[in-house]
């Protein structure tokens, strides 16, 4: 009865290490945004990368035109910063954006298989006015 007891426990502990193993590598899976800059070397003045979002620095706020672009605008003077959206970078699958007002991601569609290398795109300048502006989330 003891020789079952240590090999249940044993058995236990494996699974528990296993188990806490795998939600490791699950939850490091994406740690960092895969960024491709399209017509500059560098992020546009007002944002930051922390982790795997985008967020807009104070003075600065995501917002949406009415061909349903992501622009990051100056909270004073309405200068836009850049315009950004989500590519999926393999052979299957798509990206979504996820925006907010002050910050972005980009993941995998629901699609089945999911994309593996969702990028963000970003394009920098001030030739995307938009001509309709809506807030992004609260």
């Amino acid at each position: 009865m003891q020789k079952l007891l240590i090999l249940l426990a044993i058995t236990l502990l494996a699974a528990t290490a296993t188990f806490a193993q795998s939600s490791k590598k699950r939850t490091n899976a994406k740690k960092t945004l895969n960024i491709k800059l399209m017509n500059s070397d560098k992020l546009p003045e007002g944002v930051y990368v922390k982790g795997n979002k985008l967020y807009a620095k104070k003075g600065y706020k995501f917002i949406t035109n009415k061909e349903k672009e992501i622009l990051l605008m100056q909270v004073s003077g309405g200068n836009v910063m850049g315009k950004f959206w989500c590519y999926c970078n393999s052979d299957q699958g798509g990206c979504r954006t996820l925006t907010y007002t002050n910050h972005i991601e980009c993941n995998p569609n629901d699609e089945k298989p999911p994309c593996e290398m969702c990028e963000l795109r970003v394009t920098i300048g001030d030739n995307f006015r938009p001509k309709v502006t809506t807030p992004i989330g609260n």
